[in-house]
């Protein structure tokens, strides 16, 4: 068997334990009863629905015989939006754990669901302390894997993973907080939205003379597209900012590998990116969000 054949099988099984483990987290947070941890039991539904979502995907391309079966598996600016919710209460679901300690009736009820669920697979069972790790564990769980049978049709795949990583150990700002624009630069229209930023750069606009802008920013969220454009040297204090619902967005590559167009309503951009990677990771994003339309 190939190492393509050894990467799909494992990758199989880590999404199956990590639906495993999350069902059973998900039935003890519900079992607690109180607000926060029905709260809590919710998000991690979605969060394994996401789940399912990329095993039925990688699936698929199995059965396809897609090339790169796993090219499309994660949905990386989907997996963003579901983890947000529960980071932003992590706090008051970690107190939730720490309670069962006292409470013999919730640790039965997750001796029972670990032994219903997990049946003897015991390095894997759910105890009072898994909650706080279970997704990074599962995400380094990924990392290492791809990491393991790593060649150039998993680098993109690896990339974006660790790019997740990174993104779940900063503070996620939102449209009408981000840090470093002035408030000025969110069109007013957005600002009560309060969408999570999903992703932001700094891209490089074509230039021909001093007062065309030479950068601008871009900042992606769960639906729109901002462009935040810089003036050019006679026109420092100058900024004009765009935004677009990403579902009217098209794409297309650009004259180079690191450029691409982002043709909304009334605009057209020719965007170019430090490297290639980082075209192609934004390029990928917005494709994935807008899967969601």
């Amino acid at each position: 068997m190939g190492s393509v054949d050894h990467i799909v099988k494992e990758t199989l099984d880590v999404l199956s334990i990590y639906a495993k483990r999350l069902e059973v987290l998900g039935r003890v947070f519900m079992e607690s009863g109180d607000d926060n941890a029905l709260q809590t039991s919710e998000e991690l539904r979605k969060i394994s629905a996401e789940n399912s979502a990329a095993r039925k995907r990688l699936e698929r391309a199995i059965e396809s015989n897609q090339r790169d079966v796993l090219a499309d598996v994660w949905n990386v600016s989907r997996m963003k939006e579901v983890y947000h919710p529960v980071l932003k209460k992590f706090s008051e679901s970690v107190a939730v754990c720490a309670s069962w300690k006292n409470k013999p009736e919730i640790l039965a009820r997750m001796d029972m669901e670990n032994r219903a669920i997990m049946k003897d697979d015991f390095h894997r069972y759910v105890n009072t302390t898994t909650f706080p790790t279970v997704v990074k564990d599962h995400l380094f769980h990924l990392l290492t894997l791809l990491t393991k049978y790593n060649s150039k049709l998993q680098t993109p795949v690896l990339r974006r993973i660790q790019d997740l990583i990174q993104w779940l150990d900063k503070e996620q700002p939102t449209l009408s907080g981000i840090k470093g624009i002035a408030p000025s630069a969110i069109p007013s229209t957005l600002k009560s939205v309060n969408e999570l930023v999903l992703k932001m750069d700094t891209f490089r606009l074509p230039k021909c003379g001093s007062k065309d802008a030479a950068k601008c920013d871009v900042i992606l969220s769960a639906r729109h597209v901002i462009i935040r454009t810089r003036g050019g040297n006679l026109f420092r204090k100058d900024e004009t900012v765009e935004h677009q619902a990403v579902a009217k967005i098209k794409l297309q590559e650009a004259y180079d590998s690191t450029s691409f167009e982002l043709l909304g309503v009334g605009f057209t951009k020719v965007l170019t990116a430090e490297s290639p990677q980082i075209r192609d990771d934004w390029m990928q994003s917005i494709r994935e969000v807008q899967k969601a339309y």
